[in-house]
C-alpha cells in the first residue's frame, strides 16, 4: 500500500547524525567539532567526590587561616607580640583575649583551643553534630578542642535547625501549675475520669471540687449509655451539680453526652487535649485509688474499694484540713475508728443525766423495802383513787410489786406512796397468790344489733369515773416542806 503525501515532492535519506531534536520548542543543538575532554585521573576523582565526607586536618587549618582575612591578622599580631591599640568589630573578640591566644603550627590558639577559620566552621559544627547528642553536650566537647567567636549560638541555632533532633526532642518545661478556683458550695464542680483498664474493669472516678468526696463506680462498659446511666444515679443521690469537668473521650464528646448536660443545665467544661494534668483533681485520686487497691490483701475489689473510700472520706486533706465527709454533709461518717473513742458513751450518759436533772431539780428517787406500808393506785373503776397494801417484792430499778387484800398488784414507783401501818391495818390477808387484775369492761356474752346509722356510745362509768378523777385532788409525791421564820441571832442587848 503506497501512502500519498501532499506538498512533499522528493524524499530523501538523512542519517541519524544529522537529525535535530523532535521537539520543535526546544532549543536546537549548535554544531560543533570539539568533544570535551573527560579527565580520568582517579585522584581527581576521589577527592572530588569524598572530599566533603574527610574530617577537618591540621594542615587545612593552617591553609586556611592563612586564607582568611580576619586570622591572618590575629595570626600576625600574634607571632609579632603586639596588637594594635584599638580593633574593630571583627577584631574585638580577638583583642580581648589578646594576652591568652598563641600561635602554634601556623594555626591561632586559645587555650589549648584551635580557633577555626570561618571558611572550615560549617563542616566542623557538622562534625560535632554528627552524634546529635544535645546542646549541652556538644558545648562541652567543643570547648575541650575548638573555639571561635559566638560558637555557642551557632551550636543553638544547629541543633534547632536539625530536623532529627526535632522529632525526638523532649517536651518543653511545664508551665507553673494554675489552680482551679475554689467552688461556692459542696457539690458544686465535680471531676470526673476514667481508670482502668484496671482488675479486667473500668472505674468511673467523680470527685468534688469542693470537699475532695470521691465516688468510684465499677463498669463492665464505657459506652456514654451507661456512663450516663450511673451519673443519674448519683445526681438522684446527691443533686445535680452546676459544673461538670472532664477529658475529651468519645463518651464525653457525643452527642448524648452533650444532650445530657444541656437537659441538667450543667457546664461541661474538657481539659486540654492530651494533657491530664488540666483534670488534675481526678488524675491524682485515680493514682490514689490505684495505689491503695494494689498495696491491699485479701478480699474481692469491691471490699478492697469500699474500705478504701470509708478511710478516704473521713482523712482531713491537706488543702482544706478537713475531711471530705464533714465538708459535704458537716459531720463525719461513722466509722469502726469511731469505736475506739470511750467518751462517745460518756458523754451520751452525761447529757442525759443533766437532762433529768434539769427536769427534776431536787426530787430524790424514793425507794421501798418489803413490807412497807404503800398507797397504791388503783384502776379498777370502782370509785377509788387509791389502795392499800404492802411492798412484796422490788421487780426493777423503779417497779414494785404489791401485796393488796391477798392481791399482787405491780406498779411503777410513780403509782405509789407512802402509807401508814394504821391505814393498812384490816386490808391484807395472810396469802399471797397471784391473782391477774380484773379486765374493765366485762366481757359481752351476747351480740348487740349494730344500728345503720352510728352513734356515740358514751359509758356512764367511765364518764363518773372520768369526772371523780377530776374532783379528787392529788396527792403531793413528797412531803410538804415545813416552813418558819428563821431563827437569827439576837445580839441586842438593852441599855
Amino acid at each position: 500500500m503506497r501512502y500519498s503525501y501532499q506538498g512533499i515532492n522528493t524524499i530523501e535519506f538523512r542519517g541519524t547524525r544529522k537529525h535535530a531534536n523532535a521537539d520543535a520548542l526546544s532549543r536546537l543543538p549548535l554544531p560543533t567539532d570539539t568533544v570535551k575532554p573527560v579527565d580520568n585521573d582517579p585522584v581527581e576523582m576521589f577527592y572530588s567526590t569524598h572530599f566533603n565526607d574527610l574530617p577537618v586536618s591540621c594542615v587545612q587549618i593552617r591553609r586556611e587561616t592563612q586564607r582568611d582575612p580576619v586570622l591572618s591578622q590575629v595570626l600576625d599580631f600574634v607571632i609579632r607580640g603586639h596588637f594594635p591599640d584599638t580593633a574593630d568589630e571583627l577584631l574585638k573578640p580577638y583583642f580581648n583575649r589578646r594576652s591568652e591566644l598563641n600561635a602554634y603550627n601556623g594555626c591561632v590558639t586559645w587555650e589549648n583551643r584551635v580557633i577555626i577559620p570561618n571558611i572550615l566552621r560549617e563542616k566542623v559544627m557538622a562534625e560535632l553534630h554528627s552524634g546529635h547528642i544535645g546542646i549541652v553536650k556538644m558545648k562541652a566537647i567543643a570547648r575541650s578542642y575548638i573555639w571561635w567567636p559566638k560558637m555557642d549560638e551557632a551550636i543553638e541555632e544547629t541543633c534547632n535547625a536539625c530536623s532529627g533532633c526535632k522529632r525526638v526532642q523532649s517536651a518543653p518545661s511545664a508551665a507553673p501549675v494554675h489552680p482551679w478556683n475554689l467552688p461556692p458550695a459542696p457539690w458544686y464542680r465535680l471531676h470526673v475520669d476514667f481508670a482502668g483498664p484496671f482488675y479486667n474493669s473500668m472505674f468511673l472516678i467523680v470527685v468534688d471540687a469542693y470537699s475532695k468526696w470521691p465516688e468510684v463506680f465499677e463498669m463492665r462498659t464505657t459506652t456514654t449509655a451507661a456512663r450516663i446511666n450511673v451519673l443519674r444515679t448519683l445526681f438522684a443521690r446527691q443533686g445535680i451539680p452546676n459544673e461538670l469537668v472532664s477529658d475529651n473521650g468519645p463518651q464525653f464528646r457525643s452527642e448524648e453526652f452533650r444532650l445530657f448536660m444541656e437537659s441538667n443545665a450543667i457546664r461541661h467544661i474538657t481539659s486540654a487535649p492530651f494533657h491530664p494534668r488540666t483534670n488534675g483533681q481526678a488524675e491524682r485520686f485515680v493514682q490514689s485509688f490505684k495505689k491503695a487497691i494494689k498495696s491491699a490483701t485479701g478480699g474481692s475489689i469491691n471490699e478492697k474499694l469500699n474500705v478504701f473510700l470509708s478511710k478516704y472520706r473521713i482523712t482531713p486533706q491537706g488543702t482544706t484540713n478537713e475531711s471530705p465527709s464533714m465538708l459535704l454533709y458537716g459531720r463525719n461518717i461513722r466509722t469502726r475508728m469511731d469505736i475506739l473513742k470511750p467518751d462517745v458513751t460518756q458523754t451520751v450518759l452525761r447529757k442525759q443525766f443533766q437532762m433529768e436533772s434539769s427536769k427534776h431539780t431536787g426530787d430524790k428517787i424514793r425507794t421501798f423495802a418489803p413490807g412497807d406500808p404503800v398507797s397504791i393506785r388503783d384502776y379498777r373503776n370502782n370509785g377509788e383513787k387509791w389502795a392499800y397494801g404492802r411492798v412484796h417484792s422490788q421487780t426493777g430499778p423503779l417497779s414494785y410489786k404489791v401485796d393488796v387484800n391477798g392481791t399482787l398488784w405491780r406498779r411503777h414507783i410513780d403509782q405509789l406512796a407512802s402509807a401508814t401501818n394504821s391505814q393498812v391495818k384490816g386490808h391484807l390477808s395472810d396469802t399471797c397468790d397471784s391473782v391477774e387484775i380484773p379486765p374493765l369492761n366485762p366481757p359481752i356474752s351476747q351480740p348487740i344489733a349494730v344500728p345503720n346509722n352510728p352513734t356515740k356510745i358514751v359509758n356512764p362509768k367511765l364518764s363518773q369515773g372520768r369526772e371523780s378523777q377530776s374532783e379528787i385532788s392529788v396527792p403531793r409525791r413528797n412531803p410538804i416542806r415545813i416552813r418558819k421564820a428563821p431563827d437569827r441571832l439576837n445580839l441586842w442587848i438593852g441599855a
